[in-house]
């Protein structure tokens, strides 16, 4: 990737640096978040002056508490399909 010129935040606090294009050198805009393989994240830069652009796959930060919470909330599905279940 080309050299860093700023960077765009988000609401969840996370930071993507943007790069300067390889071809034309004006900043990079990120136009897709798309899901990749499992904590992963596939985006898309493009350069808004040439329209070359990038793909980068980066790891996605979960915290504990996510987790934790996509844990207990699969363990209320099973629980309700196990009710579901002894009712029919």
């Amino acid at each position: 990737m080309g050299h860093l010129t700023d960077t765009i935040s988000f609401g969840d606090n996370s930071i993507v640096a943007r790069p300067v294009c390889s071809k034309c050198g004006a900043p990079m805009w990120l136009t897709r978040i798309q899901p990749d393989k499992p904590s992963f994240a596939r985006r898309t830069l493009e350069c808004p002056r040439c329209q070359h652009s990038i793909i980068e796959v980066v790891e996605l930060e979960i915290s504990l508490s996510e987790r934790q919470l996509g844990r207990r909330l699969a363990a209320l599905v099973l629980q309700l399909i196990s009710k579901d279940a002894e009712r029919t």
